[in-house]
């Protein structure tokens, strides 16, 4: 799909180096509704997003039954994930495609995720309960880079005070022993973590598993075969991969791609707000 201009030189202890990745245009499928609109197009596109907005806001406003109040914020704050991450896609189309990437892969998880808990109140609830475990997840995470932070902190230093004499050694000598002493504080975070930990054991739910990859969810919901490849283009380009490395060496080598990033991020944004609605006139601001 794609053409990467590799030159091999064998007297490199490497095996292979570049010079440039560029995107062959004529490589790059894409067909009519991926090429860039009329005005026109980019007129009606605007009113459709500004629908979407509106959309979002009367969900947000809506009165529902306390306990669908949940639900409710659910859906506004995918909502505010995809305008948001729709802007990322704009602006990354017309100044930096990793940025346009990340938004891109953004809105196919969020257009999955959007399916997974509309499909049943089993599925909403199971996402609702990922927030927890990704928040013991994170103050887990934020202790465990503290600590070893602290860790390579108190080893630089130690070097440093080896290099020091006379009296300016004795002042960072003091400095050292205090941060072996004091370690690493990792108090607050690690409380959160345990209070987190406590919230999912009061619900049964065991504290060690994982929330489920959106991989998996597209697999669950059948949308495996739409979701991989346009996750591994996504991850190509936003992640520091040889061949996004590689196109850094010639402005504008990723550019091609843009429209078609674009494109289909705004078919991801229409398409989770039509799955929106239509659960909505189904069954309402609630849980199927």
């Amino acid at each position: 799909m794609y053409v990467i201009i590799l030159l091999f030189r064998r007297a490199l202890p490497i095996p292979w180096t570049w010079t440039h990745v560029k995107l062959n245009k004529l490589a790059v499928f894409v067909d009519s509704a991926m090429e860039p609109a009329d005005e026109e197009l980019e007129k009606a596109k605007t009113r459709l997003i500004e629908e979407v907005i509106m959309q979002r806001q009367s969900i947000a406003t809506a009165a529902v039954q306390e306990e669908h109040v949940w639900f409710r914020n659910l859906l506004v704050a995918i909502f505010n994930s995809t305008l948001e991450d729709y802007k990322s896609v704009e602006i990354g189309a017309k100044k930096f495609v990793p940025l346009a990437a990340w938004g891109r892969r953004n809105l196919l998880e969020l257009r999955v995720i959007t399916d997974f808990v509309l499909a049943s109140e089993a599925n909403a609830r199971m996402f609702q309960t990922d927030l927890l475990i990704d928040a013991k997840e994170l103050h887990d995470a934020l202790s465990k880079d503290h600590a070893a932070t602290h860790k390579r902190y108190v080893a630089e230093l130690a070097a440093y005070v080896d290099t020091l004499s006379g009296p300016r050694r004795d002042g960072f000598e003091t400095a050292l022993q205090v941060e072996r002493q004091k370690g690493p504080n990792t108090s607050s975070t690690d409380s959160e973590a345990q209070m987190f930990k406590g919230f999912l054991e009061e619900m049964g739910v065991n504290p060690k598993v994982t929330p489920k990859r959106t991989g998996e969810i597209a697999k669950l919901i059948g949308q495996k075969e739409d979701f991989e490849p346009m996750f591994k283009i996504c991850s190509k380009l936003m992640h520091r991969t040889a061949l996004s490395i590689a196109s850094t060496n010639q402005h504008g080598s990723l550019d091609e791609i843009a429209p078609s990033l674009l494109s289909s991020a705004f078919s991801d944004v229409i398409a989770i707000s039509n799955s929106i609605k239509f659960h909505i006139d189904t069954v309402g601001i609630q849980p199927k």
